[in-house]
Parts: structure tokens; C-alpha cells; sequence
């Protein structure tokens, strides 16, 4: 084992590391140890080494020592506040180290915001919330801002600037500094007048009583007419300079300047380019609409010089030129670049025509104007413009003009439509559409067609063929207000009736049920009655006849008839018999009444008599028991008459004699009596027969 050695260390020194280099116990190692830590009190032959969890060394790292650090090669030595590993032999609180490697540390970056208030050289002062500081650019240092890369040169005073720094022995080195500026839209001018003063570097304009200073460089081009000029400007020309930019120091683009040899009335149009020809071009401009152009027209586009192919159709464009011959011939054409400027526009299509389309986006209805360039496509495939419906959402782009934009595509996606699903009762309807009224009294219209697959009862119908007061399920998709069905479900519930007919309006009645109660029965067009197998008109079916009707129950009670038959049923009523002339009725004890036909095969029975009666014996007010068949005018057919005849005494005197009948005088008056061949007729107790009676008799 190597001893360690701490020559050129004392005691002192373990003292000036502080109480933590007493307070922990020295450990003792046979080996070698590598220990962490930070490097403090650097002397020539040593230094304190000071870690979190073992307290203070005294570290001698006097030659044949080792210093290393990864990646660096030469001579090395231990600085102040260098992060070390110490490799050597622990002998209480003394380390003989072998070997010493540095461990580099990165600063910690910090942010400083501020306003610059001044730039001199690399250096660049930020007025902060706290005070001022002095930041240094090296050439690592990223300018920034949100148009792009900046340099020194471009920072100017008064930017507001957030900078990311680090500290160092030179000072405060920035990392990356931001600039915040506002984006300004730079407008270019038209200066018109006499030049007062020119050099290489700036030139003089006086306009409308106003002297402008404006810079040359060499960009600068100079025309005189229509063709190039020399760079030489002469005091008293008058000249017109276009300069960039208003509110900064104006620089010129070009000087044209106007010789006063021949006088040429310059007339400048401004507009949109609508067509464009191998010679002319038209504006949308009302006066001089069409522009002839000569081979000496000079086209710009925005600052640069460019040749016709460079101008659109779409753009606005300032003419320049004179009326020759009637025609409008140009001497220069600017395209302005503003009007390339692309927009897009977001919203709901409501109007589709051949050749545009009418969009609403944020309450402002726009006019997308679609040519044979312009791609159109929906959800990713390429359509025709007839192809998109209103309701559609679509991202038009290409340049707008006040609510006008000249698409160059427009990308459309169709909604997925939502199905709903629809139940009430069928209130209404007509060709194509119905009208559902729910529970909750709300009502929906709802369109069908030949597509629209419609049920009744498990049965596919037409649409033509449902009524009100059906009960419906529809399934549909939802358009603005109304409902496109792609399926109807009808259903009512079936219902069979017999009973008289009460009564008959136009195609309803009302039936009477045998309880008394009344029914309301709607024949629906196409409904023929039927008596057996003969179809019968509704006219022809009287009061009183017995019908079966089957149909369809409706909310109102009523029942809508699917089939109509006439029924004859044998009954049998008891009432009293009533003569009115020939006719005969017989009013029931429930308040019916019957219209009687009786003829010579009506069977009369009369109770307690044995005798021959014929209907006409009866008198009216008679109670009687009629028994027959109800036919379909609603009288019924008498087959038997059985009647109870009141029992009588009379005494009178014979006033005349028949052979089968005689008269006699009862009172005042007469009365005729019926002899039949079984009468009983006696004198005491002597039987007689009828030819023994005599007028006078008693």
C-alpha cells in the first residue's frame, strides 16, 4: 500500500472547509476510492474537495496526478467550482489522489424581457422591469422574429425582445433572442412633380406645393417615355417616382421622367383584367374597356419589370396610356401583388348554377365564381359543379373581391345525414307528402318517393293508398324543415260492425248497433257494397237495412270500411201495427220502427179466435208480433202476423143480413160483424144456424 501523502496541505486548510469537514468521521479505505464532489480552496498543490454525503477532503493532487476531462486533451488543471471525481488513496480526511477528472457543467439559461434601448457593436442594452442589462451576441446567438431570421443590424431601438441567456466570465452571453413586431403592410406611392435637387445618392420633388426627399440606390430604374433612361436627373424635369414605402423614408423603384418634346395626355385606368388577348386585354372598367397593347408596353409586377404572360386574368392592374385613333393604347400595365393575395373562405353552400356558387360563412353570403381551372372536388374526388347541393360544406380559395372570389378549388364534404325516427298518427297528406302528427301534438312533414318503401298491415302499398288516422312509424332523414322517408310503416287496428242503417251522407253513415249505441262508417272511394255477390250502389241501400261492415278503426271513433254487405236477417219484432193508407210500420217498444210489407202470403194468428184474418183486419193501434225477413231497402217482409184481439160483448138489434156477415145496431150507430162458418149461434139453449136469424132479431 502506498502511503498518502499530504505534503503541502495543513491542517488549515481542513479547518477553512467548515464545520461538516469535523462533524463526519474520516473513513479508511485499504484501496483505492473514487469520490464526487465540488472542487474549492484550489491551490498550487491541492484543494478541498466538497461532496453532499461525505462531508470535506483535503485532496493532494501534487504530480504524479492525473487531471482528464472527456474529450479535451493538453495540460489540465482544477478550477474553482469545477465538478470533480477524485481517484486516490483516503487516509482520514486526506485524499493522495491519482487521478482528478472534471466534469463540465452547462450553465442554467434564463429569460430576460424587456424593451432594447440601445445596440453598439455586439452588445445590446434591454431596459427591464428591473433595471437595464447589457447582453452580449456571439456569433452562435439565433435572431429571431415571427417573419423570419434577423441580424444585429436589424434590431432597432424600442423592440420589444425576450432573450434567452446564459451567465459567463465574459458576462451574459444571450443564447437566442426573440423579437416581437408587428407585421406592417407596406403601401407604395406615387410621387408627381418638379425636381429642386438631385445627387447620386437622393433626389428632390416638389408636389402640390410639398418637397420630398426621396433615396436612389441602384436598384432604381429610370425610364424617359416608354424607353430605358440615363441614371441623370436634371433639376426642373418634371418627373413621376414610384417609392416605397408610405410612413417609412421613401425609396425609389423607378423615375419616369416626363420630356416636354411632344405632348402626350397620359391617362391612367384602374380595374380588374377580364380577358386577355395576343394584343389587348379588357378591364371591367366602363370607359376604355378594351386596352391595346404595343410592343413598347412596359408590364410590372408589383416592383419587378415582367412581361405580359405574367398578367392574369383576375388581376387588378393600373394602365397607363393615351386615346389614339379612338383606341386606348398602354405605355406600362402594374399588376398590383395585393391581388394575388390567395383567401379562403369557410361555409355552408346554399345556391349551385353551372358556373358558380352562392356560400354563407359567418353570416356573409359569398359569390364563388368556378371556370374550367378551377378544381373542384368532393371528399377527395374530382366533380363536375353540378354536382354539389345546397347544405353541402365547402373551402373555396382563390382571390376575393369584396364578396366575389375566382376559385382556383374548391374541396366540398357532404354531412353524413342524420336518420331519425318519426311516430304519430298520419293527419294529412297529399301527392309525395304526408303530415305526421305526434303525441306531443308537434307535426312533421314528411316527402316520399318511388324509393320509399311503404307497408300496411306486413303489406307493401303505394303511397297513394294510405289515409288520415293511421298510425305511423317513419324512418327519414332530416332536410331544413322536412323529412325525406326512406321507409313507412302503417298500422290501424281491424274492427267488424252489423247493424240498421240510421242514416247516409254523401259517402258516411251511421250504423246502429243492436246495444243501441251508434257508429260513424266512412266508405273510402273505390269501396263497392256488396248484397250476396252483386255489387249494389250506396243509394240503393235504404234505411233500416241490416249491413256488415269491416274496416279500420280511426282516432275520431270512426271506422274506415274496408268491405260493405248487405244482410237480410229473419227477425222478430213486437209493436204496435200503424196503417198509413196501404202502408204499414210497426213502432217497437225500444222506439224502432219497422216498414211492414204484407200481402196474401202474410199468415195472420189471432190468439182465442179460430178464425181467417187478413192484415187489413187489423186495426191500427194493435199490439202485435211481426216475424220476417229484412231486406236491403230496409222493410221488412211480414211472413207471420201473430196478434192478440181485445174480446167485446154487444147486445143489439139485426138491421141487416148476408149470408156471411151481418149488421147491426149497437146505440146510434152500426156495426159490422164477421160470420165464420164455426160461429156459435143460440137461442136459449137451442143451437141455430145462420140462416135462422132474421132482421129484427135481438
Amino acid at each position: 500500500m502506498i502511503p498518502l501523502l499530504a505534503s503541502g496541505v495543513t491542517a488549515s486548510n481542513a479547518w477553512a472547509a467548515g464545520p461538516a469537514a469535523i462533524q463526519i468521521h474520516a473513513r479508511h479505505k485499504t484501496g483505492a476510492v473514487t469520490i464526487r464532489g465540488v472542487a474549492s480552496h484550489v491551490g498550487s498543490k491541492g484543494f478541498t474537495l466538497q461532496t453532499t454525503t461525505h462531508g470535506t477532503y483535503v485532496v493532494n493532487d501534487a504530480p504524479p496526478t492525473q487531471v482528464v476531462e472527456k474529450g479535451r486533451t493538453g495540460h489540465l488543471i482544477v478550477a474553482e467550482g469545477n465538478h470533480v471525481g477524485v481517484r486516490g488513496y483516503v487516509q482520514g480526511r486526506t485524499i493522495r489522489a491519482i487521478q482528478v477528472r472534471l466534469y463540465p457543467v452547462a450553465p442554467k439559461q434564463i429569460s430576460i424581457r424587456g424593451t432594447i434601448a440601445s445596440v453598439s457593436g455586439n452588445q445590446v442594452r434591454v431596459h427591464t422591469a428591473s433595471g437595464f442589462t447589457t447582453i452580449m451576441v456571439t456569433g452562435s446567438t439565433v435572431l429571431q422574429t415571427s417573419g423570419g431570421i434577423l441580424r444585429v443590424s436589424d434590431l432597432r431601438v424600442n423592440d420589444r425582445v425576450e432573450a434567452r441567456v446564459v451567465p459567463s466570465g465574459q458576462g451574459i452571453v444571450a443564447v437566442r433572442i426573440h423579437v416581437y413586431r408587428t407585421k406592417v403592410t407596406l403601401r407604395h406611392v406615387q410621387v408627381r412633380g418638379i425636381v429642386v435637387a438631385t445627387d447620386a445618392r437622393h433626389v428632390v420633388v416638389r408636389q402640390s406645393g410639398t418637397t420630398l426627399s426621396i433615396a436612389l440606390n441602384s436598384q432604381t430604374r429610370y425610364y424617359s417615355g416608354a424607353t430605358t433612361a440615363s441614371e441623370s436627373l436634371r433639376v426642373g424635369e418634371q418627373v413621376t417616382v414610384y417609392a416605397c414605402c408610405a410612413g417609412h423614408p421613401l425609396v425609389a423603384g423607378s423615375v419616369h421622367v416626363r420630356r416636354s418634346k411632344s405632348v402626350v395626355h397620359l391617362t391612367e385606368l384602374r380595374g380588374t383584367v377580364v380577358a386577355l388577348g395576343s394584343g389587348s386585354l379588357r378591364l371591367d372598367t366602363p370607359h376604355a374597356p378594351t386596352i391595346h397593347l404595343q410592343a413598347s408596353t412596359v408590364f410590372e409586377l408589383g416592383a419587378l419589370r415582367t412581361s405580359q404572360s405574367a398578367v392574369h386574368l383576375g388581376d387588378l392592374v393600373s394602365v397607363r396610356g393615351s386615346v389614339s385613333g379612338g383606341e386606348f393604347r398602354a405605355t406600362r400595365v402594374h399588376v398590383f401583388l395585393a391581388s394575388r393575395r390567395v383567401s379562403t373562405i369557410r361555409g355552408t353552400v346554399t345556391v349551385v348554377s353551372a358556373s358558380s356558387l352562392q356560400m354563407t360563412a359567418r353570416g356573409t353570403t359569398y359569390s364563388v365564381a368556378c371556370t374550367s381551372r378551377t378544381a373542384i372536388r368532393l371528399s377527395g374526388r374530382q366533380v363536375p359543379v353540378q354536382q354539389i347541393h345546397p347544405g353541402d360544406r365547402a373551402r373555396a380559395v382563390g382571390r376575393l373581391r369584396g364578396n366575389q372570389l375566382r376559385a382556383t378549388s374548391v374541396d366540398v364534404s357532404r354531412p353524413t345525414a342524420k336518420v331519425v325516427t318519426v311516430r304519430g298518427v298520419l293527419s294529412a297528406g297529399g301527392g309525395g307528402w304526408l303530415q305526421v302528427t305526434r303525441s306531443s301534438g308537434a307535426k312533421d312533414i314528411v316527402r316520399f318517393d318511388s324509393h320509399t318503401h311503404i307497408t300496411f298491415q306486413g303489406r307493401q302499398i303505394a303511397g297513394t293508398s294510405l289515409f288520415p288516422g293511421m298510425k305511423v312509424v317513419v324512418r327519414a332523414t332530416r332536410s331544413g324543415n322536412e323529412l325525406h322517408a326512406s321507409s313507412v310503416t302503417a298500422g290501424a287496428k281491424l274492427l267488424s260492425e252489423t247493424g240498421r242503417l240510421v242514416a247516409v251522407t254523401g259517402s258516411t253513415m251511421q250504423l246502429k248497433r243492436s246495444s243501441g249505441a251508434t257508429i260513424r262508417i266512412d266508405i273510402p272511394i273505390g269501396i263497392v257494397p256488396r248484397d250476396g255477390a252483386r255489387p249494389v250502389a250506396l243509394r240503393q241501400i235504404g234505411h233500416g237495412a241490416y249491413l256488415h261492415v269491416s274496416g279500420y278503426v280511426l282516432p275520431t271513433k270512426t271506422l274506415r270500411a274496408t268491405s260493405v254487405s248487405v244482410l237480410h236477417p229473419t227477425i222478430s219484432v213486437r209493436g204496435i201495427l200503424s196503417w198509413h193508407g196501404s202502408s204499414v210500420s210497426v213502432l217497437t217498444t225500444t222506439g224502432e220502427q219497422y216498414n211492414a210489407v204484407v200481402g196474401k202470403n202474410t199468415v195472420v194468428v189471432a190468439t182465442h179466435l179460430d178464425a181467417t184474418l187478413h192484415p187489413q183486419d187489423i186495426p191500427s193501434g194493435t199490439m202485435v208480433l211481426a216475424s220476417g225477413t229484412v231486406g236491403i231497402s230496409g222493410s221488412l217482409a211480414v211472413q207471420t202476423l201473430t196478434v192478440r184481439l181485445q174480446s167485446t160483448t154487444l147486445r143489439a138489434k139485426v138491421e141487416s143480413l148476408q149470408p156471411s156477415d151481418l149488421t147491426v145496431i149497437v146505440g146510434a150507430g152500426a156495426v159490422h160483424v164477421r160470420l165464420n162458418p164455426s160461429t156459435a149461434i143460440s137461442q136459449g139453449s137451442h143451437t141455430l144456424a145462420a140462416g135462422d136469424i132474421v132482421v129484427g132479431d135481438d
